[in-house]
């Protein structure tokens, strides 16, 4: 055979370039069959990214307008109010008419247990008597028994009872309910008891705990922060800012605890120790009174309460701006520093004069 003859392909050649060729065939439908699922997801990716820029700068266009950022604290305000009025309201839907069958039912078994046991006093007295013959007539016997539940009530009054009130999930005490959640400072012993509140009183906690303590840092710091301004520029006046807040704070706090003593009546330190640890909005149970807080009493200890966190907000931000002047005063001392050291080198460095002579060498010459 010689070297120009073509050697034909015989059948196990045919069979390897099949099996070689049908992985790429294979590839190759795959691709066309995904050729339109590739270009829907690239315009899919290009349309959200093209969204995505239009947003941040829709967003940025809005929030650097000098109105909205001067409207921020308010509208927060404003969604603030609105978040807690929507969270009254649902507390009201879900456990004021559960409540007041409660509370009827739990009524109805007192009343049923005080003539019981007036009934049960009574004939113990008149049929226990052994020296002494006492005859009372049917209507006697009423005025007894009528008697003797009256003067159960009033024993009962005197007891640390909790008392069923049907007043309890109304608007305003919803309202009250729903900003101890928010202050993370509750509502004492009292809880929603129906499955809808448990986990609307969840999910409006998950939410609205954020919302409200980034509406007062925000109101406390574009709004009040900005007038103690003048009052950072020097140490002395750091210093000074402090301690008046700080006074304010501690006046405030002993006012709250004043507030306190003149529900209870009973113990002032008590009164000062629930007042201290309601101002960081840390839970104390009152521990006074089994009786339920007037609505409007409660509403103001409240509100007080979030005065003390924004107050505990406006130091917490004077001592950062104190922290953030050292740190930057610092820095600029260490640089001052650094850029006196060069230049204390260049001047120190020795000058030098290159000569060359006629032959072309050079020498140095100081």
């Amino acid at each position: 055979m010689t070297a120009d003859a073509v050697m034909e392909p015989t059948e196990t050649d045919a069979l390897r370039a099949d099996e070689g060729s049908a992985p790429e065939a294979d590839e190759r439908g795959a691709r066309r069959a995904t050729r339109p699922l590739r270009a829907l997801a690239t315009h899919l990716e290009r349309a959200n990214k093209m969204l995505l820029d239009r947003l941040r700068r829709s967003t940025a266009d809005i929030f650097s307008s000098r109105l909205v950022r001067r409207m921020a604290p308010a509208l927060l305000v404003l969604t603030l109010i609105v978040y807690l009025c929507l969270g009254a309201t649902a507390f009201f839907f879900f456990e004021n008419s559960h409540n007041e069958a409660i509370v009827r039912r739990h009524s109805m078994n007192v009343n049923v247990n005080r003539r019981h046991y007036a009934r049960a006093i009574s004939s113990r007295i008149f049929n226990d008597t052994r020296n002494l013959l006492i005859i009372i007539d049917r209507d006697q016997t009423d005025r007894v028994h009528q008697l003797l539940v009256d003067s159960l009530r009033k024993y009962e009054d005197r007891l640390d009872i909790k008392v069923l009130v049907a007043t309890q999930w109304n608007l305003l005490n919803s309202f009250n309910y729903a900003y101890g959640l928010l202050l993370t400072l509750g509502h004492d012993s009292k809880i929603p008891e129906t499955i809808g509140g448990q986990v609307f009183s969840l999910v409006y906690t998950l939410i609205g705990v954020p919302l409200f303590f980034g509406t007062v840092f925000v109101v406390v710091r574009y709004t009040i922060f900005p007038h103690f301004t003048p009052l950072l520029s020097t140490s002395r006046r750091r210093w000074l800012a402090f301690f008046l807040v700080s006074a304010f704070l501690f006046l405030w706090t002993i006012l709250l605890s004043l507030l306190l003593y003149s529900r209870t009546g009973r113990d002032y330190w008590t009164a000062l120790y629930v007042a201290v640890f309601a101002s960081m909005t840390i839970q104390i149970n009152r521990g006074t009174s089994t009786l339920p807080l007037p609505p409007l009493y409660l509403l103001s200890i409240l509100l007080m309460v979030t005065v003390s966190l924004g107050l505990l907000i406006l130091l917490a931000l004077i001592v950062c701006d104190a922290y953030a002047k050292c740190c930057m005063r610092r820095s600029s001392r260490l640089h001052a520093d650094d850029v006196v050291a060069a230049a204390e080198a260049s001047a120190h460095k020795p000058k030098v004069t290159v000569i060359v002579d006629e032959a072309g060498e050079s020498h140095i010459a100081h």
